[in-house]
Order: structure tokens, then sequence, then C-alpha cells
């Protein structure tokens, strides 16, 4: 049933009311729900990207002092009970991935 305008001056008040009441709704609700999709978009792109740069600067964080207390090299392996690494003129530690400095003997 399409209303023209003679068919809507003679519709009946409730129905006028009806039709005043739902179109701006049914105009409306489409536009705020594309709105608010957009929105929660921007918004958890924002907060993934703030939450990774957090995790970040505490691993950065616990990276600094690990290292400040660890130090780069790994310590030199001690020698075996019975080894002649004392003996050796040792300079760098061999068993380390990289040359460090050999314990004094």
């Amino acid at each position: 049933m399409r209303l023209t305008p003679s068919r809507w001056i003679g519709a009946s008040v409730r129905r006028q009311l009806l039709v005043m009441a739902l179109l701006p709704l049914l105009v409306a609700f489409p536009l705020l729900v594309v709105a608010l999709a957009a929105w929660t978009n921007v918004a958890y792109d924002r907060l993934l990207i703030t939450k990774v740069r957090s995790d970040l600067a505490v691993a950065q964080g616990y990276f600094e002092q690990v290292i400040s207390e660890v130090g780069w090299a790994p310590p030199c392996p001690t020698p075996a009970p019975g080894s002649n690494w004392t003996s050796s003129p040792c300079t760098t530690c061999k068993a380390a991935p990289w040359p460090v400095p050999c314990p004094p003997a």
C-alpha cells in the first residue's frame, strides 16, 4: 500500500504517528551502525598499536637489565678435574662462541 499525499492526509492518526516515529530510525540506524563500525576499527587499531609498543618497551627494559647483570659474553667454562688448563698459554676462551678473556689461573 503506497502512501501518496492524498492518502497520507486520509490515513489514520495512529498510522501517521507510527510512520513519523519509525522513519527517522530507519534512516539514522544504518548510518549509526556504519559510523560505529568505522570508529571501532580505528579504536581497535590504536589499542593494538599501544599494546605492542608497551610490550616492546617492557621487553627492551628487561633485555637491558639482563645484559647489565650478565654481560654480553658467556663465562668461560671451568676446567674439568685433571685437565691441563692452567699450563696452556690461554689468552682467549676457545670454548665460547666468540673470543672472551679466560679467567686468571
